[in-house]
Protein backbone atom coordinates (compact mmCIF):
# COMPACT_ATOMS: atom_id res chain seq x y z
CA UNK A 1 0.00 0.00 0.00
CA UNK A 2 1.13 3.55 -1.00
CA UNK A 3 2.28 5.76 1.77
CA UNK A 4 0.24 8.67 0.89
CA UNK A 5 -2.23 9.29 3.68
CA UNK A 6 -5.16 9.86 0.79
CA UNK A 7 -4.55 6.47 -0.43
CA UNK A 8 -4.40 5.36 3.84
CA UNK A 9 -7.49 7.09 4.00
CA UNK A 10 -8.95 5.11 0.94
CA UNK A 11 -7.94 1.72 2.05
CA UNK A 12 -9.24 2.82 5.65
CA UNK A 13 -12.74 3.38 4.66
CA UNK A 14 -13.02 0.72 2.01
CA UNK A 15 -11.78 -1.60 4.16
CA UNK A 16 -14.28 -1.17 7.07
CA UNK A 17 -17.13 -1.07 4.68
CA UNK A 18 -16.58 -4.45 3.53
CA UNK A 19 -16.52 -5.34 7.39
CA UNK A 20 -20.07 -3.41 7.85
CA UNK A 21 -21.07 -5.28 5.07
CA UNK A 22 -20.14 -8.68 6.10
CA UNK A 23 -22.09 -8.65 9.77
CA UNK A 24 -19.55 -7.05 11.42
CA UNK A 25 -18.95 -4.47 14.24
CA UNK A 26 -16.53 -1.70 13.64
CA UNK A 27 -14.26 -1.61 17.29
CA UNK A 28 -12.59 1.27 17.53
CA UNK A 29 -9.49 0.21 19.99
CA UNK A 30 -9.04 -2.86 17.52
CA UNK A 31 -8.78 -0.68 14.35
CA UNK A 32 -6.61 1.74 15.93
CA UNK A 33 -4.05 -0.70 16.13
CA UNK A 34 -4.85 -2.53 13.09
CA UNK A 35 -4.58 0.74 10.55
CA UNK A 36 -1.75 2.48 13.11
CA UNK A 37 -3.82 5.61 13.78
CA UNK A 38 -5.22 8.39 16.89
CA UNK A 39 -8.72 7.28 18.32
CA UNK A 40 -9.63 10.65 17.48
CA UNK A 41 -8.80 10.08 13.45
CA UNK A 42 -10.54 6.03 13.85
CA UNK A 43 -13.85 7.99 15.61
CA UNK A 44 -13.55 10.78 12.32
CA UNK A 45 -13.60 8.05 10.20
CA UNK A 46 -16.42 6.37 11.50
CA UNK A 47 -18.54 9.66 12.67
CA UNK A 48 -17.94 11.73 10.37
CA UNK A 49 -16.57 9.94 6.87
CA UNK A 50 -18.98 6.76 7.12
CA UNK A 51 -21.47 8.96 8.66
CA UNK A 52 -23.85 8.78 5.51
CA UNK A 53 -24.33 4.84 6.97
CA UNK A 54 -26.97 4.14 8.77
CA UNK A 55 -24.78 2.55 11.80
CA UNK A 56 -25.93 1.49 14.85
CA UNK A 57 -23.47 2.32 18.64
CA UNK A 58 -23.09 -0.67 20.53
CA UNK A 59 -21.12 -1.60 23.20
CA UNK A 60 -18.52 -3.52 21.03
CA UNK A 61 -18.41 -0.41 18.84
CA UNK A 62 -20.45 0.28 15.45
CA UNK A 63 -22.58 -1.53 13.41
CA UNK A 64 -24.43 -1.35 10.21
CA UNK A 65 -28.79 -1.68 10.70
CA UNK A 66 -29.86 -5.02 9.61
CA UNK A 67 -32.26 -3.70 7.18
CA UNK A 68 -29.33 -2.42 5.55
CA UNK A 69 -27.96 -5.83 4.89
CA UNK A 70 -28.76 -6.35 1.41
CA UNK A 71 -25.81 -6.63 -0.51
CA UNK A 72 -23.74 -9.68 -0.31
CA UNK A 73 -20.81 -9.72 1.70
CA UNK A 74 -17.57 -11.17 0.36
CA UNK A 75 -18.22 -14.47 2.27
CA UNK A 76 -21.32 -14.82 0.51
CA UNK A 77 -19.74 -14.40 -2.73
CA UNK A 78 -16.90 -16.66 -1.97
CA UNK A 79 -19.73 -19.21 -0.93
CA UNK A 80 -21.32 -18.42 -4.59
CA UNK A 81 -18.53 -19.32 -6.41
CA UNK A 82 -17.46 -22.23 -4.57
CA UNK A 83 -20.88 -23.70 -5.25
CA UNK A 84 -21.84 -22.65 -8.50
CA UNK A 85 -17.90 -24.31 -10.24
CA UNK A 86 -16.72 -21.07 -10.50
CA UNK A 87 -13.67 -20.55 -8.14
CA UNK A 88 -11.04 -22.15 -10.02
CA UNK A 89 -11.26 -19.77 -12.27
CA UNK A 90 -9.53 -17.08 -10.78
CA UNK A 91 -5.98 -17.42 -8.54
CA UNK A 92 -7.67 -16.31 -5.23
CA UNK A 93 -10.72 -15.32 -3.95
CA UNK A 94 -9.89 -13.78 -0.68
CA UNK A 95 -11.35 -10.50 0.35
CA UNK A 96 -8.63 -8.20 -1.23
CA UNK A 97 -9.27 -10.04 -4.38
CA UNK A 98 -12.91 -9.94 -4.29
CA UNK A 99 -12.99 -6.33 -3.97
CA UNK A 100 -10.97 -5.82 -7.33
CA UNK A 101 -13.11 -7.79 -9.01
CA UNK A 102 -16.36 -6.30 -8.39
CA UNK A 103 -14.62 -3.07 -9.47
CA UNK A 104 -16.17 -1.51 -12.40
CA UNK A 105 -12.65 -1.41 -13.32
CA UNK A 106 -12.00 -5.38 -13.51
CA UNK A 107 -13.11 -5.62 -16.98
CA UNK A 108 -9.84 -3.78 -18.12
CA UNK A 109 -7.84 -6.41 -16.83
CA UNK A 110 -10.11 -10.02 -16.76
CA UNK A 111 -12.10 -11.59 -19.29
CA UNK A 112 -14.10 -15.39 -19.17
CA UNK A 113 -14.95 -17.31 -22.53
CA UNK A 114 -15.31 -20.59 -23.85
CA UNK A 115 -17.16 -21.32 -20.03
CA UNK A 116 -20.35 -22.71 -21.65
CA UNK A 117 -23.49 -23.91 -19.53
CA UNK A 118 -26.87 -24.66 -19.72
CA UNK A 119 -29.14 -21.55 -19.00
CA UNK A 120 -30.66 -22.10 -15.97
CA UNK A 121 -33.56 -19.65 -16.30
CA UNK A 122 -35.58 -22.53 -18.28
CA UNK A 123 -35.76 -24.18 -15.13
CA UNK A 124 -36.84 -21.45 -12.78
CA UNK A 125 -40.01 -22.83 -11.54
CA UNK A 126 -38.88 -26.59 -11.30
CA UNK A 127 -36.04 -25.32 -9.05
CA UNK A 128 -38.18 -23.44 -6.95
CA UNK A 129 -40.03 -26.46 -5.88
CA UNK A 130 -37.02 -28.74 -5.82
CA UNK A 131 -35.36 -26.09 -3.12
CA UNK A 132 -38.72 -26.26 -1.21
CA UNK A 133 -38.83 -30.71 -1.78
CA UNK A 134 -35.39 -30.79 -1.07
CA UNK A 135 -35.59 -28.29 2.34
CA UNK A 136 -38.99 -29.74 3.76
CA UNK A 137 -37.46 -33.67 2.61
CA UNK A 138 -40.84 -34.24 0.19
CA UNK A 139 -40.59 -36.24 -2.47
CA UNK A 140 -41.33 -35.43 -6.05
CA UNK A 141 -42.90 -37.12 -9.37
CA UNK A 142 -42.20 -36.50 -12.80
CA UNK A 143 -41.34 -38.23 -16.04
CA UNK A 144 -38.14 -39.54 -17.06
CA UNK A 145 -37.66 -41.40 -20.23
CA UNK A 146 -40.90 -41.63 -20.55
CA UNK A 147 -41.15 -43.32 -17.29
CA UNK A 148 -43.01 -42.50 -13.68
CA UNK A 149 -40.82 -41.71 -11.26
CA UNK A 150 -41.06 -41.07 -7.67
CA UNK A 151 -37.95 -39.52 -6.42
CA UNK A 152 -36.60 -38.61 -3.09
CA UNK A 153 -34.69 -35.66 -3.90
CA UNK A 154 -31.33 -34.21 -2.11
CA UNK A 155 -29.49 -32.21 -4.62
CA UNK A 156 -29.42 -29.94 -7.51
CA UNK A 157 -26.26 -30.20 -9.16
CA UNK A 158 -24.08 -28.04 -11.46
CA UNK A 159 -21.73 -30.71 -13.67
CA UNK A 160 -19.25 -29.92 -16.83
CA UNK A 161 -22.16 -27.32 -18.03
CA UNK A 162 -25.36 -28.81 -16.88
CA UNK A 163 -27.89 -29.28 -14.52
CA UNK A 164 -28.75 -32.36 -12.72
CA UNK A 165 -31.27 -33.39 -9.62
CA UNK A 166 -29.59 -35.99 -7.54
CA UNK A 167 -31.81 -38.01 -5.87
CA UNK A 168 -33.06 -41.55 -4.61
CA UNK A 169 -35.18 -43.88 -6.42
CA UNK A 170 -36.21 -47.34 -4.99
CA UNK A 171 -33.29 -47.07 -3.05
CA UNK A 172 -31.04 -46.07 -5.45
CA UNK A 173 -29.06 -43.05 -6.04
CA UNK A 174 -29.58 -41.74 -9.30
CA UNK A 175 -28.63 -38.35 -11.20
CA UNK A 176 -31.37 -37.12 -13.48
CA UNK A 177 -30.90 -34.25 -16.19
CA UNK A 178 -33.33 -31.81 -15.70
CA UNK A 179 -33.76 -30.32 -19.25
CA UNK A 180 -35.19 -34.16 -19.57
CA UNK A 181 -37.88 -33.78 -17.32
CA UNK A 182 -41.35 -33.76 -17.08
CA UNK A 183 -44.65 -33.56 -15.85
CA UNK A 184 -43.08 -32.25 -12.67
CA UNK A 185 -45.29 -32.41 -9.52
CA UNK A 186 -45.07 -31.44 -5.63
CA UNK A 187 -47.95 -30.91 -4.54
CA UNK A 188 -49.35 -33.56 -1.54
CA UNK A 189 -46.16 -35.28 -2.14
CA UNK A 190 -45.21 -37.77 0.96
CA UNK A 191 -42.07 -36.92 3.00
CA UNK A 192 -38.84 -39.04 3.40
CA UNK A 193 -35.88 -39.32 5.97
CA UNK A 194 -32.71 -37.76 4.58
CA UNK A 195 -29.91 -39.95 4.59
CA UNK A 196 -26.76 -38.07 5.46
CA UNK A 197 -24.77 -40.89 4.09
CA UNK A 198 -26.46 -40.41 0.53
CA UNK A 199 -25.81 -36.66 1.07
CA UNK A 200 -22.06 -37.24 2.09
CA UNK A 201 -21.36 -39.25 -1.24
CA UNK A 202 -23.20 -36.75 -3.48
CA UNK A 203 -20.91 -34.29 -1.96
CA UNK A 204 -17.53 -36.22 -2.22
CA UNK A 205 -18.00 -37.86 -6.14
CA UNK A 206 -16.68 -35.76 -8.44
CA UNK A 207 -18.91 -37.22 -10.64
CA UNK A 208 -22.98 -37.78 -11.08
CA UNK A 209 -22.46 -41.05 -12.33
CA UNK A 210 -23.84 -42.90 -8.97
CA UNK A 211 -24.38 -46.49 -8.15
CA UNK A 212 -22.40 -47.64 -11.50
CA UNK A 213 -18.88 -49.58 -11.32
CA UNK A 214 -16.44 -47.48 -12.51
CA UNK A 215 -13.43 -48.36 -15.08
CA UNK A 216 -9.96 -47.42 -14.78
CA UNK A 217 -9.06 -46.03 -18.26
CA UNK A 218 -5.11 -45.23 -18.79
CA UNK A 219 -3.98 -42.47 -20.99
CA UNK A 220 -0.63 -41.47 -22.92
CA UNK A 221 -0.23 -38.23 -23.13
CA UNK A 222 2.13 -36.02 -25.55
CA UNK A 223 4.62 -33.62 -24.53
CA UNK A 224 2.90 -31.08 -26.41
CA UNK A 225 -0.23 -30.89 -24.46
CA UNK A 226 1.37 -32.25 -21.29
CA UNK A 227 1.34 -29.13 -19.35
CA UNK A 228 -2.24 -28.83 -20.14
CA UNK A 229 -3.37 -31.74 -17.85
CA UNK A 230 -0.58 -30.99 -15.77
CA UNK A 231 -2.35 -27.64 -14.96
CA UNK A 232 -5.59 -29.11 -14.65
CA UNK A 233 -8.18 -32.03 -14.22
CA UNK A 234 -9.06 -32.81 -17.85
CA UNK A 235 -10.62 -35.88 -17.34
CA UNK A 236 -12.56 -37.52 -14.81
CA UNK A 237 -10.66 -38.49 -11.57
CA UNK A 238 -7.88 -37.55 -13.20
CA UNK A 239 -4.72 -39.02 -11.94
CA UNK A 240 -0.85 -38.91 -12.88
CA UNK A 241 0.59 -42.58 -13.04
CA UNK A 242 3.97 -41.30 -14.47
CA UNK A 243 6.24 -38.73 -16.29
CA UNK A 244 7.59 -40.28 -19.58
CA UNK A 245 10.63 -39.57 -20.59
CA UNK A 246 10.03 -37.51 -23.75
CA UNK A 247 8.04 -34.99 -21.42
CA UNK A 248 4.98 -36.98 -21.87
CA UNK A 249 2.56 -38.21 -19.19
CA UNK A 250 0.52 -41.54 -18.49
CA UNK A 251 -2.60 -40.68 -16.97
CA UNK A 252 -5.19 -42.75 -15.35
CA UNK A 253 -9.07 -42.03 -15.16
CA UNK A 254 -12.19 -43.77 -13.69
CA UNK A 255 -15.08 -43.88 -15.42
CA UNK A 256 -18.60 -45.59 -16.25
CA UNK A 257 -18.70 -45.91 -19.95
CA UNK A 258 -16.58 -45.09 -22.82
CA UNK A 259 -18.86 -42.47 -23.77
CA UNK A 260 -17.78 -41.09 -20.96
CA UNK A 261 -14.32 -40.41 -21.87
CA UNK A 262 -14.20 -40.97 -26.17
CA UNK A 263 -15.43 -37.17 -26.71
CA UNK A 264 -12.54 -36.05 -24.40
CA UNK A 265 -10.09 -37.92 -26.32
CA UNK A 266 -11.66 -36.81 -29.45
CA UNK A 267 -10.98 -33.41 -28.71
CA UNK A 268 -7.49 -34.12 -27.97
CA UNK A 269 -6.70 -35.83 -31.18
CA UNK A 270 -3.79 -36.73 -31.60
CA UNK A 271 -2.20 -35.80 -28.87
CA UNK A 272 -3.75 -39.24 -26.58
CA UNK A 273 -4.43 -42.01 -27.36
CA UNK A 274 -6.13 -44.88 -25.13
CA UNK A 275 -3.75 -47.47 -23.68
CA UNK A 276 -6.53 -49.62 -21.71
CA UNK A 277 -8.76 -51.33 -21.25
CA UNK A 278 -8.07 -52.73 -24.74
CA UNK A 279 -10.08 -52.35 -27.09
CA UNK A 280 -11.90 -48.62 -26.47
CA UNK A 281 -8.43 -47.02 -28.62
CA UNK A 282 -10.06 -49.14 -31.38
CA UNK A 283 -13.51 -48.10 -31.06
CA UNK A 284 -12.30 -44.15 -31.13
CA UNK A 285 -10.49 -44.91 -34.29
CA UNK A 286 -13.48 -46.78 -35.80
CA UNK A 287 -15.60 -44.06 -35.12
CA UNK A 288 -12.94 -41.76 -36.60
CA UNK A 289 -13.14 -43.91 -39.93
CA UNK A 290 -16.84 -43.71 -39.85
CA UNK A 291 -17.01 -39.80 -39.71
CA UNK A 292 -14.18 -39.46 -42.39
CA UNK A 293 -16.30 -41.72 -44.48
CA UNK A 294 -19.16 -40.15 -44.11
CA UNK A 295 -17.81 -36.43 -45.03
CA UNK A 296 -16.64 -37.86 -48.61
CA UNK A 297 -20.30 -38.98 -49.59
Amino acid sequence: MSDSPHEKLAYRLSDMITMLNGGETLNIADLTEKYQVSRRTMLRDIEDRLGFLPLQKTTQGYKLEPSYLGQLSYKDIRTFAQISGISGLYPNLDTAFLREILDHRASQVYSVKGYTFEDAKQFEPMMSQLKSAIKSCRMVAFIYKDKSRLVAPYKIIHHRGCWYLAGVQDGELKAYRMSRISEFCFDDMPSFAMDKAIVDRINQDESIWYGQEKVEVVLKVSADVASHFVQRQLLPEQQLIKELDDGGLLLSSHVVSAKQILPLVRYWIPHIKIVSPEGWQNVLEEELKHYISFQKK
